[in-house]
């Protein structure tokens, strides 16, 4: 290696170290453990003809098949303090029932905060949000049929 590229090296390492012990002294916000204590609340339902997301050059689409139907799921909550929340793509669930005494769900099949891209089952990501209002949306592909579902 060359002593160029050595000399690089170690003035970021002692950056990062600068940067890790600065940031050290800062009280980090405390992480929300459940997401019932956002209260969540649902303000409106709607069907949409697709998702799509991209992020680092990758783009995402779904989109309902045939005989069902991409359902979006407005949410408010409320934050009592500052604090880190960590929500996966497959953190919510429609509950429902087609005509039996089946009960059947559909985990959601992707999520989105505020004005961040939507998130798939297989992604989980974290943020620190402010107190106050928050905004979620999740979406569900559910068979045509359904009219009416919970969601937990």
């Amino acid at each position: 290696m060359s002593c160029t590229k050595l000399l690089f090296l170690a003035i970021v390492f002692l950056s990062m170290n600068k940067l890790n012990s600065q940031v050290g002294n800062q009280k980090d916000p405390p992480w929300l453990v459940d997401l019932a204590q956002l209260n969540l609340e649902v303000t409106k339902v709607e069907v949409i003809s697709s998702i799509s997301s991209k992020v680092a050059g990758l783009k995402r689409i779904i989109s309902a098949e045939p005989g069902e139907k991409l359902v979006a799921v407005h949410f408010k909550g409320n934050l009592n303090h500052t604090c880190r929340l960590s929500i996966a793509g497959s953190d919510f669930t429609a509950i429902y029932n087609m005509n039996s005494d089946l009960i059947k769900f559909a985990n959601s099949a992707a999520v989105t905060m505020e004005v961040v891209n939507w998130w798939f089952p297989d992604e989980r990501v974290s943020f620190t949000f402010k107190k106050g209002e928050l905004n979620i949306r999740a979406a569900f592909i559910l068979p045509k049929e359904v009219s009416n579902f919970l969601i937990g």
